[in-house]
């Protein structure tokens, strides 16, 4: 995404953590409920989430199998209808 901008409804996010993690990613300006994913045996995953119009501000959460958790913000994505098309 040119600048966190698009005009797609849904993002696919990717990273990694723990392996075998449950990631949480909710939209703390949005209405939709949060998409939650287990990361593979190396940790690597991948999710898709819906973005309301504007700003769309994500808490992510990661959980080990030991209950150990961390949670943060990711910078915001904003959906819009007069972005610019995408590159690449």
């Amino acid at each position: 995404l040119q600048d966190r901008i698009t005009k797609a409804s849904e993002v696919k996010f990717t990273g990694q953590t723990t392996p075998n993690a449950v990631v949480t990613y909710q939209n703390i300006n949005g209405k939709d409920p949060s998409i939650v994913t287990t990361a593979d045996p190396t940790g690597n995953y991948t999710l898709t989430t819906p973005l309301d119009t504007g700003s769309n501000t994500f808490k992510v959460t990661t959980k080990d199998a030991f209950g150990q958790t961390i949670t943060g913000q990711i910078a915001p994505v904003t959906r819009s209808d007069n972005a610019p098309p995408a590159v690449g």
